[in-house]
């Protein structure tokens, strides 16, 4: 019994940390094993129960419509979207893991820039889980980065963050081979070429 979309069920504060149920192991380095990055630890569950429980009738009465189409989400994949600081710092606290993904490869990072939240963005970058922030360079199933997202769509604040946290400039889309640089000019950003280009970004 798992909530899809922004419909929240009984056990959806779990779905935080992933789809299933199961407690994840660790690494000797004390980062998740495949299992616990799709199913989460028992402590992140216990504080996603707790930083979700004041949303449930929100999120009942906004209903899946929103999000339809978006493959399953986290909590912190919607607040990333829309903006929402005081949740994602919320989710931050509680330990939402940063680097979970819906059903077509996106991450909150890829959200927040697709979006133009360079906050958010920041947030997810400098927020710890594991002792670390959200991985700059995922790719989704298409091969597109949060830089790639970010260029596509002329969001230059965000291009800057990305590029001082040293995203990688190199990451193709999959099917076209385009890079964030060509990306952007295909697209007339000539700003976030220049930012690109300063970068020795390839084409």
């Amino acid at each position: 019994m798992c909530a899809h979309g922004h419909g929240l069920e009984l056990f959806h504060a779990r779905y935080v940390c992933g789809e299933t149920f199961r407690e994840g192991a660790r690494r000797a380095d004390g980062s998740l094993d495949t299992a616990g990055f799709l199913g989460g630890t028992a402590d992140m569950v216990k504080s996603a129960t707790r930083i979700h429980a004041p949303w449930l009738a929100e999120a009942r009465q906004k209903g899946r419509e929103m999000y339809k189409g978006w493959g399953r989400t986290t909590q912190l994949m919607r607040a990333a979207y829309d903006g929402n600081e005081q949740r994602v710092r919320e989710l931050v606290v509680a330990g939402a893991p940063f680097d979970l993904v819906n059903d077509y490869g996106s991450s909150a990072l890829h959200w927040a820039s697709n979006e133009g939240h360079a906050h958010i963005a920041k947030l997810l970058l400098n927020g710890k889980y594991e002792d670390k922030g959200a991985d700059i360079n995922t790719q989704d199933s298409y091969g597109c980065t949060p830089l790639i997202y970010a260029s596509a769509w002329g969001h230059k604040a965000v291009v800057r963050l990305l590029l001082e946290r040293g995203a990688d400039i190199k990451l193709r889309h999959k099917y076209d081979g385009r890079t964030a640089l060509s990306i952007a000019r295909r697209h007339d950003h000539a700003s976030i070429v220049a930012l690109l280009e300063a970068r020795g970004a390839p084409e």
